[in-house]
């Protein structure tokens, strides 16, 4: 199971109950005790181990799954580049879904090309194989950006504390970079106005929870029941099996596991709110914004809700480095939003903004003679 259902409602990204806490090669000292979801000594989740790995020198590319964040929050808190593919497009045999209508699989690297490599295997799978671009251009002038305005964007603070400090740091970085976009002969709308998650309810509740506790029981299920050999069937032997083992919990709460246990939303309403959720994000949200400002793509920071968007609609994300805060070293990048099946596009810019901006640090942690860990 991702680590981004089995850690609960207020775990810390990488806490597994077999091997411990997922460290950050950037993070001194590691994950601060009782540090938020998404506090700056976190290292994201759920696709810890996919990008920590990446960016500690195990691997130069990883695989990794993601419904919201999953892939690109990881993997911007390691400084790398990363794209989680448009949903419902990429065969599921052998990954276990928890969400089969924002669920997919997408990958990470140090680079753009590395990056590339990898996605281009990963579309081939497709029941229509995406033709990604022969030649991945350098230059800003052929792209028009569109960015959110970061202040109106952020985490809420059950996730990432309020950190005026940092909030200064990574805004400061944000309008430094649309700045230099536009010197370098890039065309930029700033701010576009992108409807917010906040407002994307389905009957006075959150959308994407609606949809996502609305399928997490029979998706795990499915893939339980389809296992040769485990004495586990079910979301509720889960469920109890950990009640039945709370010294193998590592202290993972079952907030999730239980609420989408109980949920009762029927299955012609869970197709109402697929709908109305795809439509208001996709069609009347970021299909009107692109339209309107004739952008390529919309640009968030990666530490705020815009992958939920992204995920409503059913289109591909990406993220790329943009900084390191001042005060734990932890890496922050920009978010990256397409329409559907652009996944091309989004590496286009990628490998424009790699070619003509700082390149990644590594992290300390893998040079210092005596490195705190």
């Amino acid at each position: 199971m991702t680590n981004g259902l089995s850690r609960g409602e207020k775990g810390v990204g990488g806490l597994s109950a077999v091997g411990g806490q997922c460290q950050s090669p950037y993070i001194e000292g590691g994950v601060v005790k009782g540090d938020s979801a998404l506090g700056q000594s976190n290292p994201g989740g759920s696709s810890t181990g996919s990008a920590v790995g990446v960016a500690a020198g195990y691997s130069p590319l990883a695989i990794g799954g993601e419904a919201d964040g999953s892939i690109n929050t990881p993997a911007s808190r390691a400084a790398l580049f990363a794209l989680k593919c448009t949903p419902q497009t990429i065969p599921s045999d052998g990954i276990f879904l928890i969400s089969p209508t924002f669920e997919t699989p997408g990958g990470m690297a140090k680079t753009v090309e590395d990056l590339a490599g990898l996605i281009k295997i990963i579309v081939s799978t497709m029941n229509a194989p995406l033709q990604l671009p022969a030649e991945l251009p350098v230059v800003w002038s052929k792209f028009t950006l569109g960015f959110v305005d970061p202040k109106l964007w952020q985490l809420p603070s059950s996730l990432l504390a309020p950190d005026e400090e940092y909030s200064k740091q990574m805004i400061s970085s944000y309008e430094a970079a649309i700045d230099k976009i536009k010197s370098l002969g890039g065309s930029v709308h700033y701010p576009v106005p992108l409807v917010h998650p906040s407002d994307l309810q389905f009957e006075g509740n959150s959308g994407y929870l609606t949809i996502l506790l609305g399928e997490i029981r029979d998706s795990v299920n499915r893939s339980l029941e389809a296992l040769p050999s485990t004495p586990v069937r079910s979301l509720a032997d889960i469920i109890q099996f950990n009640k039945d083992h709370p010294d193998l919990q590592a202290d993972i709460d079952q907030t999730y596991h239980i609420q989408a246990q109980e949920d009762d939303i029927s299955q012609e309403k869970l197709a109402r709110a697929r709908q109305e959720m795809k439509k208001r994000a996709g069609e009347e949200g970021i299909d009107k914004m692109l339209s309107e400002y004739g952008l390529d793509v919309i640009i968030a920071p990666m530490d705020s809700p815009i992958s939920t968007v992204a995920a409503l609609a059913g289109y591909p994300s990406a993220t790329m480095p943009l900084g390191y805060h001042s005060q734990s070293g932890r890496p922050f990048g920009f978010c990256l939003v397409a329409k559907a099946h652009e996944e091309g596009k989004l590496l286009e810019i990628m490998n424009v903004y790699e070619a003509t901006f700082p390149k990644r640090k590594l992290p300390h942690l893998l040079y210092d003679s005596e490195p705190k860990i």
